[in-house]
């Protein structure tokens, strides 16, 4: 990752296949954060494990594919060109990785997502895909960090309407659990010794609930998450509390990039996490 190029003052992202990808990652000699073998269901969630492929070469012709590296601008005399090749080493070895896993509902089903985002110094790369066959490689400068974290989440935006949670609310961990599964059980009625406050909360957590995410970071040895759910006024995010408790409050998708951004300007600047 000592290889210095010139970034371009917005974002460069390229849409690859399946195929492209694994041809590029072997160009330059990096692993990728999923799996990308040739088995026979060919689910994503049959791919996305995290596991690296022992022989590229032979997943390439597992899969069958040609790669189009050449007619996308990615190749300089048989070579990965050097700013996709950095982008790849740091997605694969940046001293800060984070991983976005999101499940949203639309008008036309349910879409899922799954981002990772890997920073080194004066970089941040980014590989997303919600099928698992088409996938985006972007890489951009640190400074960009909190819009294209925001730029990840834009399509699961809310719709302008109410969901009858309240702004914050604090219950017990135990009690947010079964309170969920009783409302999706169609069991409301366990609900009836709870306050009103509580048993108003649950209710609408589970009836309102089009989208959830959660949000994995890693950084020399130590890891944090952080879960969210999206509702039709907006985000909340889910944190634990005191004595075994559970806070759920409103939010906006910022506060993820500006909890995140110290650790990206340091990854970015070469220093400690």
């Amino acid at each position: 990752m000592s290889a210095v190029v010139q970034l371009p003052e917005l974002p460069r992202r390229v849409v690859l296949t399946l195929a492209d990808l694994v041809r590029a990652a072997h160009l330059a000699d990096a692993p990728l954060p999923l799996r990308v073998d040739a088995s026979a269901s060919g689910q994503l969630a049959d791919r996305l494990r995290g596991a690296s492929p022992s022989s590229r070469d032979d997943v390439r012709r597992a899969l069958g594919e040609p790669d189009h590296l050449g007619e996308l601008g990615l190749l300089d005399d048989g070579d990965l060109v050097p700013e996709a090749a950095l982008a790849l080493r740091v997605l694969a070895g940046g001293s800060l990785t984070v991983r976005l896993d999101l499940v949203a509902r639309r008008r036309g089903g349910v879409v899922p997502l799954r981002a990772w985002f890997g920073v080194g110094p004066g970089l941040v790369a980014q590989l997303s895909t919600s099928s698992g066959r088409d996938l985006e490689l972007a890489w951009f400068a640190p400074e960009l960090w909190t819009s294209q974290l925001v730029r990840t989440l834009a399509f699961s935006r809310p719709a302008p309407s109410g969901s009858g949670l309240p702004e914050s609310v604090s219950m017990p961990s135990e009690d947010l659990v079964a309170g969920c599964a009783a409302v999706r059980a169609g069991r409301t009625d366990v609900l009836g010794a709870w306050s009103p406050r509580h048993a108003a909360a649950v209710t609408a957590l589970e009836a309102t609930c089009r989208g959830r995410l959660r949000v994995l970071v890693r950084g020399r040895g130590r890891a944090a998450v952080t879960s969210w759910v999206l509702h039709d006024d907006g985000w909340r995010e889910l944190r634990p509390g005191p004595a075994a408790t559970v806070r759920l409050r409103r939010r906006d998708p910022r506060v993820i990039a500006s909890w995140l951004a110290p650790a990206v300007a340091r990854a970015a600047a070469g220093g400690p996490r």
